[in-house]
This record gives structure tokens, C-alpha cells and sequence, in this order.
């Protein structure tokens, strides 16, 4: 028997003042029982209500049948999923007479039971030097031609600050050179990384990832935890996806243009500061910059040797000494021919090495697209044309070549272009390719088209600091005007 709540509370002060269960029940005619349970009673704490779930018996004979469609339909993707009113469909295809609600509300109390562990949302807590990291597309320009790039992006949750780098791919060379030219940007290493997934990074099988030889080497040199998210789990990486968005919107778009991509990767560290420093964190209300100092003061001192995000093979080159990657072919020194090479293969370079003395025997541009392509090493083609100079008009290289330098160097004779070639190639060498064709463009402005030692001299200033650099303050001269005066 249940009693109200003024019973109750009667029934427990008469016990309490003395009085005996007997004379109580008489009094208030209630069972000795029912007195004995309240007397006694010892927690009166407000319970909360039991909600029964309800049964849907009218669903008995196919709750088998919906609930397989409901367990399926948790592997499938967001956008494929199982509507409540498809559910009911399929069910009174198989002559099942509930109505459209009954289903609809037991779709829903099976999926709120089953909600439990799979999609637990949790407003994570990140502490400073802990950083995100993801990759992200977007369309550049290379040259004249559009093409959808990659873009790695390294994002600071407690400060809500992040960095963006640009790639061909999402190969673990990539994710490695970009981590390493954020890390000595802002001149430490986060003490934690989260990825997204294992692409570039190594191997996911369901739950456990492999990660590659490459990344477990730079993780050793620099020092880092790695943690990877679950899958499906986007509040977990909730941070840095947004990053993604935000930067692509406000850094490359409109689309920019990517070449040299190291040249371009270089500002894009610069422009993200600029573009996020200044502004005020969404629920800390203090600028990013400020906040940011906090993370740089988490993170781990870089190590004195910089890591190389390099892998190697060992490969034969053809009869031009050339090797392939892929679709992919590479010039390498023709006068070698078919000879073993180590191959070195970066995020933005591959290199032909000699398998004894390492020495460069070509060094190209990493190639990235879908379709086959030829990439010719200029020096190397350069050297060979000093022996073998009457191959200079029929040479791929002709076509790299400044225009008024191409025609210069068709005008000579056989020797002298010869000699004009090896300078080329030395200062190249020296240099860099780069830096000696805007030499040779600076010297025949100059009307000094052949002065290839002056080819060499301005590529060496351009490669060192440029062009125009500050004029350094010189000495004071004025003390000796004022010496002059007092002799005087």
C-alpha cells in the first residue's frame, strides 16, 4: 500500500516522538504493515520517475527484420543511411500492418539504445604545444594550367592557430617535410600529434596503424607523441578540420600560383601568421598571437641536426642515364649509361645519386600528375653537350633556356659554345639553376649577353642575398671634418 506524502511523514514523527507501530496503525487505521515499512523508512530522497519503454507488439513478428536493417544501416555511409519512413516501407512489404508512427517511433528508441559508444560526442580539452594535424585539396595554378593539389595543415587547438603547406601528394616524404618546416618556423616541436588518419603516416588495419619506416624515424629525431583518432570521429579532429576550411578559403582562393612550390610554402608560413594573429579566440577573448605564445612555450627545443625527409632506392638507369619513378621519367647523366644509381626521392625534389660517392648526378623537380611526363636535368645535359656538342640544336634543354640566350649560343661556333655551355653548367652547379638564368638575364641587360664570367658572379650575389641588397651603414667620415676645424 502506498501512502501520501502527509501520511508518511505523520506515520514517521508519532514513531519517532515514541509512540508504538500498534497505536499508530489504530489510530490512523493502517495496516501494521504499511506503518512498519514508513516508521522505518530511512532515505525519503526524491526518486526518479521509471519510464517504461514501450513494447510495440504490433512490431513482434518483424522487430527482427527492422532491427538487421538497423544494424546494416550503422556501417553505411552518412549519406546513404536508412530513413525511418523507408524502414516502414520495406517492413509492410513483407505484410507487416503497423502504421508509419508506430515504426518511426520504434526506429527511434532502437537507435537512441544503440547510441551509446558510437556516437559519443566529448568536448575535448587541449592543452598547450598539443597540435592537429590533416590534409586538405584545393585547385592551383602551375604555369597556365589548373591542377588539384594537396595541403598539410598543422593546427594548435589551445590557441586555435594553425599553418598551412602545399604538396603534390600525401606521401609520408610530404607529411614529413611539412611537419619539419612548421616545426623550425615557430622554432619548437609540439610534445603531441593527432592525425586524422594513417595516409602518408602509415598503415591503418581497423584499429591499429603501422606507421611508416619514414615517420617513425622523424618521430624519434624530434621527439613527438602520435595519437590517432578513431574513425568517424570528427569532433575528436574538430579543430583542425575547420582549419582546413578556413585557410583554403582565405589563402588560396582565388587560386594562387604554386611554382616554385618551396618558394610558395616558404610565404604561406608568413601569411597565415598574418592572417590569424590578430584575431580574437572565439570563447578565450585574447588575440591568437598572445595565445600562441603559450603553445611555443610547450613545445619541445628543436634538435641541433635537422632532419632530411628523404627515403632512398637503389635503382639501373637506361642507356641515357635516366630512371623512372612511376609514370614518371628523370634524365640523369648520359655519359654514364646504364649504371647503378641511388635514387633519393623528397616531397619537392628527386636526386640521382652515385652509389659510391653520393655526389648529384642529376636533380629534378618532383613530378605529380596523372599522366606520364619527362623531366631533363639541365646540368647534366649541359656537361654532356660539352663533349658532344653537335646534339646542342636537337637537346630537350634548348627549350628551358632564355630565348636571347638560346639564340646567342646558336650563332657560335662549335668550340666557343662548347666553352659557353661548361660555364653555364659550373655556375648552375654552384648556384643554382634559378639563380644563373636571372643572371644571364641581368648580364644581357647589361649588353653583355657571353660574359658568362659575369654570369657566374651575379648568380653567386643572387644565390647568397640578392640582387639589391641594404648598402651597409659605412664609417662616420664627419669626426674629421670637425679635427679639420679645431686644427684650424
Amino acid at each position: 500500500m502506498t501512502l501520501g506524502m502527509s501520511q508518511q511523514v505523520r506515520i514517521r514523527q508519532r514513531f519517532l516522538a515514541g509512540e508504538t507501530i500498534s497505536r499508530i496503525a489504530k489510530d490512523l487505521t493502517i495496516d501494521r504493515k504499511t506503518v512498519r515499512k514508513y516508521a522505518f523508512e530511512d532515505d525519503f530522497t526524491v526518486k526518479p520517475p521509471l519510464v517504461r519503454q514501450a513494447g510495440f507488439p504490433s512490431l513482434d513478428e518483424y522487430k527482427e527484420f527492422i532491427d538487421g536493417l538497423l544494424e546494416e544501416d550503422t556501417r553505411s555511409w552518412r549519406k546513404q543511411k536508412l530513413t525511418a519512413k523507408r524502414i516502414w516501407v520495406l517492413a509492410c512489404e513483407r505484410g507487416c500492418q503497423s502504421s508509419q508512427s508506430t515504426v518511426e517511433r520504434y526506429v527511434r528508441q532502437w537507435r537512441m539504445n544503440h547510441k551509446a559508444g558510437r556516437e559519443a560526442m566529448l568536448e575535448l580539452t587541449w592543452r598547450p604545444g598539443e597540435a592537429q594535424v590533416d590534409f586538405g585539396e584545393a585547385d592551383v595554378l602551375e604555369g597556365e594550367q589548373v591542377v588539384r593539389r594537396y595541403f598539410l595543415v598543422v593546427s594548435f587547438p589551445y590557441s586555435n592557430m594553425a599553418y598551412l603547406q602545399l604538396f603534390g601528394g600525401q606521401t609520408a616524404e610530404c607529411v614529413c617535410q611539412g611537419l619539419i618546416d612548421v616545426f623550425h618556423h615557430i622554432g619548437g616541436c609540439p610534445t603531441r600529434l593527432v592525425f586524422d588518419n594513417a595516409t602518408g603516416v602509415g598503415r591503418r588495419r581497423k584499429d591499429s596503424v603501422t606507421m611508416s619506416h619514414l615517420f617513425e624515424r622523424l618521430s624519434a629525431h624530434y621527439g613527438f607523441d602520435v595519437s590517432f583518432c578513431n574513425p568517424a570521429s570528427g569532433n575528436e579532429k574538430g579543430n583542425v578540420e575547420n582549419k582546413v576550411g578556413f585557410l583554403r578559403r582565405n589563402l588560396l582562393t582565388p587560386m594562387i600560383q604554386a611554382q616554385p612550390m618551396v618558394n610558395v610554402n616558404a610565404s604561406l608560413l608568413t601569411d597565415c601568421e598574418d592572417l590569424q594573429f590578430e584575431r580574437v579566440h572565439y570563447k578565450k577573448d585574447r588575440s591568437l598571437k598572445e595565445l600562441f605564445e603559450e603553445d611555443r612555450q610547450a613545445l619541445r627545443a628543436l634538435p641541433s641536426i635537422r632532419f632530411e625527409p628523404v627515403t632512398y632506392q637503389g635503382m639501373r638507369t637506361d642507356r641515357y642515364g635516366g630512371i623512372s619513378l612511376g609514370k614518371h621519367h628523370y634524365s640523369g647523366d648520359p655519359s654514364r649509361g646504364i649504371s647503378d644509381v641511388v635514387v633519393q626521392v623528397g616531397a619537392h625534389q628527386v636526386k640521382v645519386l652515385d652509389t659510391t660517392t653520393h655526389e648529384v648526378l642529376a636533380a629534378h623537380v618532383r613530378q605529380w600528375s596523372a599522366t606520364p611526363t619527362s623531366s631533363v636535368d639541365i646540368v647534366s645535359q649541359l656537361r654532356v653537350l660539352t663533349i658532344k656538342g653537335r646534339g646542342w640544336r636537337n637537346t630537350a634543354i634548348r627549350d628551358q633556356l632564355p630565348a636571347d640566350l638560346v639564340t646567342a649560343l646558336d650563332q657560335m661556333d662549335a668550340t666557343p659554345r662548347r666553352h659557353a655551355l661548361a660555364q653555364l653548367a659550373d655556375s648552375m652547379h654552384a648556384s643554382g639553376v634559378q639563380a644563373t638564368l636571372q643572371a644571364v638575364e641581368e648580364v644581357a641587360a647589361r649588353g653583355r649577353m657571353m660574359d658568362f664570367t659575369a654570369v657566374a658572379a651575379f648568380a653567386a650575389r643572387i644565390n647568397g642575398y640578392g640582387l639589391d641588397p641594404d648598402p651597409l651603414p659605412g664609417p662616420d667620415l664627419g669626426i674629421y671634418d670637425q679635427l679639420k676645424a679645431v686644427a684650424a
